[in-house]
């Protein structure tokens, strides 16, 4: 419910023209009980800070107690009475009678906690009516962009209801720095005005130890990563639970709001695979598919498609293209220019335009303005932002990689524990000839099938891929002849749902034969499966 303010009444009141909100009596009561008691600062100093209290020579006090408290261990009447004559304050404080005249109105420090509550109310209403002068300024600040006003007073009052409720104000500057860091980061198009405002707010939480940009992005990550912890479930909450059915631009290749990471030696074909994607999704044809095989279906009759490509030429992504078939006036998006922070730029592009995949070709060359080293566990931070953007934007995110002299991917561990999939393109080593046009299609990590390798072939001419079936895996014909056939089946009549018995109808073979072809392609991502349930 919201609370409808009467101004008039107020005015009538008086309350326009008091004194702001306050409780001295408070704030003496939490000074007197510091030097009285030692063990009473350290229990408060997390919920109170310097600024909450109203009289400048209470926020002195108190801020010098927490520089003794840090530097000695302890605060009593003669240490702080040294260090403010020392930094030449005491008199500006009242002197010596101020401070034997706070612990002379102070019996225990029972109630401590109760009067750090009080002061922290009135701070909060004193700041609810600066936030108030502040839009009155803004409302005549007519130079400034009106979006750009609503977007300071908005920050202003998220960051002032973040206190209100009884939050551990510690907690609650930590997820202000948080959410601060973010906005800059996914919001901020330019990168040096971006790394300007960083260091802006390393300054605003320099108190706390951030000391420079890294320290920033350490928190932050340190955050994203506990979002990934949930609470446990008892098997009863686990069997009640309906899991969400995985979504699939390309079945068993590339699925919903996953970032792929493809990656393979310099020369392997890695640009033409990701370029016979392409056609297959914008023109809803089957990827890979020849007379033997049914391939990988796509699952909408046509794709948006977002591509950056900064590891080739525009002439030779042209050629490639027109190899392909690819024409103009298929749904493409095309960046020949890109860097890896410019993640907000590309955000701001894709919540407009709405692509169902984004493909970044490749990862070194977009990383060329990178601080880090490609060992580094810092170089892998923007694959994570992508990995998020891919999960805000409900988008498939490709991105093209190198690997190493070992056939793993180059560069940190990092960078594959970021993505979703990991798939390489390698050699077939069965293949001897240099020449060859036979590759290996390896899932090594994936949350979305069963890790398995594909034999596959190029044809040059075309820019297509055939999908062979599996390495080295001897399938029984029959087996094989059916899975062609249900995926044939669920092919032509898109989008509808059947059991086994109506495909067992229309094409033939034991019911126990179909089923156990369906449970290996539903593993595979090829087909979806769904569950009837019980009863």
């Amino acid at each position: 419910m919201t609370a409808i303010i009467d101004r008039d009444s107020l005015v009538r009141q008086g309350h326009e023209f008091s004194a702001p909100p306050q409780n001295t009596e408070a704030e003496e009561g939490v000074l007197g009980g510091i030097l009285l008691d030692t063990s009473a600062l350290p229990r408060i100093k997390d919920k109170l800070t310097p600024d909450a209290f109203y009289l400048e020579a209470h926020r002195i006090i108190y801020r010098g107690c927490l520089v003794c408290l840090s530097r000695d261990g302890m605060v009593d009447l003669m240490t702080i009475c040294t260090y403010l004559h020392d930094k030449k304050q005491l008199d500006k404080i009242g002197g010596q009678a101020k401070l034997a005249q706070l612990v002379e109105t102070v019996v225990s420090t029972v109630n401590i906690d109760k009067y750090v509550e009080l002061i922290n109310e009135k701070y909060l209403r004193r700041q609810l009516i600066e936030l108030g002068r502040d839009a009155h300024y803004c409302g005549h600040e007519t130079l400034k962009r009106l979006d750009e006003s609503f977007s300071y007073l908005k920050e202003k009052a998220t960051e002032l209801q973040s206190l209100v409720g009884g939050k551990d104000r510690n907690h609650s500057r930590y997820q202000q720095a948080v959410q601060e860091f973010e906005r800059l980061e996914m919001n901020i198009e330019d990168s040096g005005f971006r790394f300007w405002e960083k260091n802006r707010l390393c300054k605003k939480y320099a108190d706390v130890g951030i000391k420079s940009v890294k320290d920033l992005e350490n928190l932050w990550f340190s955050h994203m990563s506990s979002q990934e912890d949930e609470g446990f479930k008892s098997i009863q909450e686990i069997f009640n639970t309906v899991p969400p059915q995985r979504e699939w631009f390309l079945h068993g290749l590339l699925p919903a709001q996953s970032l792929v990471t493809i990656h393979g030696p310099g020369g392997c074909g890695k640009s033409t695979l990701v370029y016979d994607f392409i056609y297959s999704l914008v023109t809803g044809t089957p990827w890979g598919s020849d007379s033997f095989n049914e391939g990988f279906s796509t699952t909408a009759a046509q794709r948006k498609i977002m591509l950056i490509q900064t590891d080739e030429t525009l002439g030779e992504m042209v050629t490639a293209f027109h190899r392909r078939g690819i024409t103009e006036d298929m749904p493409i998006l095309l960046k020949m220019k890109w860097s890896i922070d410019k993640i907000p730029q590309l955000l701001k592009k894709a919540q407009e335009w709405k692509p169902d995949v984004i493909i970044i070709d490749c990862l070194t060359s977009v990383s060329t303005y990178s601080l880090f080293s490609e060992n580094d566990v810092e170089y892998a931070r923007p694959v994570l932002r992508l990995r998020k953007l891919a999960e805000q934007m409900n988008c498939c995110i490709i991105l093209i990689h190198h690997s190493n002299k070992a056939g793993g991917m180059r560069g940190t561990t990092a960078i594959q524990n970021s993505s979703s999939e990991v798939i390489s393109l390698e050699p077939n080593p069965d293949d001897k000839n240099p020449d060859s046009t036979k590759r290996l299609l390896v899932f090594n990590k994936s949350r979305s099938r069963r890790p398995v390798s594909y034999e596959l072939e190029l044809i040059p001419d075309t820019g297509t891929w055939s999908c062979l079936g599996e390495h080295k895996k001897h399938e029984d014909a029959a087996l094989t002849t059916t899975k062609n056939k249900i995926i044939k089946f669920l092919r032509s009549r898109p989008n509808i749902r059947f059991e086994v018995a109506e495909m067992q109808n229309d094409f033939g073979g034991s019911t126990g034969n179909i089923r156990t072809c369906c449970a290996e392609l539903a593993r595979d991502g090829l087909i979806s499966k769904f569950s009837l349930g019980r009863g």
